[in-house]
């Protein structure tokens, strides 16, 4: 489980369906742990962010099959004041193995 400004993005579908009656509150969406990024997913599949190995949250446009990488406020994270934004990023990416396999949930178009 991922928390991005108070908003949670499940790693599988169990972690989702688990939320739902949690009394912490329902995830927003999903996020896939890649070799160099955590890609973020909404609730329907569809990319709206990523976070890379560099600490950079970047929101995410998917365009013509292809996906757009920009700086910008995520609708489904919302305002993230910039320090606390970096605090977050900070803890997520120190606590990450960006080595471990790849064995999380399956990419969506």
């Amino acid at each position: 489980m991922i928390t991005l400004n108070h908003k949670k993005f499940a790693e599988t579908e169990k972690e989702l369906i688990e939320s739902l009656f949690s009394p912490t509150g329902t995830c927003t969406g999903y996020a896939k742990r890649c070799k160099r990024k955590i890609t973020l997913y909404n609730a329907q599949h569809v990319i709206i962010g990523a976070i890379t190995r560099y600490r950079v949250l970047a929101m995410a446009t998917p365009k013509a099959e292809k996906v757009w990488y920009s700086y910008g406020t995520i609708a489904e994270i919302g305002e993230y004041p910039l320090s606390e934004q970096q605090e977050d990023i900070k803890k997520l990416a120190t606590s990450f193995d960006w080595n471990a396999q790849n064995k999380l949930i399956a990419c969506y178009k």
